[in-house]
C-alpha cells in the first residue's frame, strides 16, 4: 500500500489534532482528577492539631467576651431585638407596624430563626434602621427588605411600609 501526499498530510493532521487534544483537554482533566484526589483524601483525615484546637479556643473566647460586651445573653433575644427596633424607630420617626413569630427551622444540624417585622415611616428612616441592624453586632443577618408605598387616600399622604426578614442563627442567640 503507497501513501501518496493526501493520505500523508491525512495523517500528519490526525497526529496534530491528537496532540492538540491532549494538550489542552486531557492533561488538564487527569492534573485535576489527581488534585481531586488529593484534596478529598486530606479532607477524610482527622487533621485537628492541638494548635489549630488552642486557636479555635481563643476565638471561642475572644466571641464570649464580645458578647457579654453587647449584653446578648441577658434576657430573650426578641426581646433586645424589638428593643433595638423600638429604640430606632423613636429616633429615625418610625412605627412599628407588626413583629411576628419567628420562623425556627434546621438545616444540616444548624438551628435558624427568621424574624418578620413590618414598620411605616420614610424611606430613608427605614434605610437607617437597616442600617443600624446591619451594623449591630449582636443581632443576625437582614436576608430581605421590601419596600411598599401605600396611598392614604384620606390624608392624600403616601407612606412606605418596610418589612424585614432578620435571620439569626442559634449560636448567635445565646
Amino acid at each position: 500500500m503507497k501513501l501518496d501526499r493526501k493520505n500523508k498530510t491525512l495523517l500528519l493532521g490526525a497526529v496534530i489534532v491528537l496532540y492538540i487534544c491532549y494538550k489542552y483537554a486531557i492533561s488538564n482533566t487527569l492534573f485535576y482528577y489527581s488534585e481531586y484526589g488529593a484534596l478529598k483524601e486530606k479532607l477524610t483525615q482527622n487533621n485537628i492539631s492541638p494548635s489549630h484546637l488552642t486557636q479555635l479556643k481563643k476565638k471561642e473566647f475572644e466571641l464570649d467576651r464580645l458578647l457579654s460586651k453587647y449584653s446578648v445573653g441577658n434576657g430573650n433575644f426578641q426581646n433586645s431585638l424589638l428593643t433595638h427596633i423600638n429604640k430606632n424607630c423613636r429616633k429615625y420617626n418610625l412605627r412599628v407596624v407588626g413583629f411576628e413569630e419567628p420562623y425556627i427551622f434546621t438545616n444540616y444540624n444548624i438551628t435558624s430563626s427568621t424574624y418578620q417585622f413590618t414598620v411605616e415611616g420614610s424611606f430613608n428612616g427605614s434605610l437607617l434602621l437597616l442600617n443600624s441592624i446591619e451594623n449591630a453586632s449582636t443581632f443576625g443577618v437582614i436576608q430581605h427588605v421590601d419596600f411598599n408605598k401605600k396611598r392614604n387616600y384620606k390624608n392624600n399622604s403616601e407612606t412606605v411600609f418596610t418589612t424585614f426578614l432578620l435571620q439569626v442563627n442559634d449560636q448567635d442567640q445565646r
